[in-house]
């Protein structure tokens, strides 16, 4: 009888489709790590409590390519007093760790082939924005129309 250890074993993550547009995260995981391309990463494990769904969200870490990763340390205060970042793993995972954003979820479309060889097309989301947690409640009146004409009906249309 051959003993294998499980213990490291893991549920195959099923996907969830996020709705769009901008959605509270807690940020609950921080790893860093070497993309395909062998640059250096972090990937960050963003959690939707609603869904109860961790989305990973990747920062490269090459100068030219951090805009992730500096718009996640800036929505979690990451910069210093001189407007640096550490971005040493240990600084970043002691500035985003447990933080709470928001990050701006649009759906795009994925194909791919299965085993069998078949053609499969789905829709995924992905984040394009992070931002640091809006507090404030967005009134009714900040969605009107400033020139004062709401609703088609008060257009004065010409002929």
């Amino acid at each position: 009888m051959t003993c294998e250890d499980l213990s490291n074993e893991k549920q195959p993550k099923k996907r969830r489709l996020i709705p769009e547009g901008w959605r509270k995260q807690k940020i609950v995981s921080v790893e860093g790590k070497e993309s395909n391309n062998k640059n250096p990463m972090f990937v960050f494990g963003l959690y939707d409590e609603e869904f109860n769904y961790v989305t990973d969200y990747y920062a490269i870490n090459v100068p030219g390519k951090r805009w992730n990763l500096k718009t996640i340390m800036d929505a979690c205060d990451g910069q210093n007093k001189d407007g640096e970042y550490d971005l040493s793993e240990l600084s970043i995972k002691s500035v985003t760790l447990n933080k709470e954003v928001e990050c701006f979820f649009e759906h795009e479309e994925n194909e791919w082939v299965n085993r069998e060889g078949e053609t499969i097309n789905t829709e995924q989301h992905n984040i394009n924005g992070v931002r640091k947690e809006s507090n404030s409640q967005v009134k009714e009146s900040e969605f009107k129309n400033p020139d004062g004409v709401n609703d088609p009906e008060e257009i004065a249309w010409t002929e």
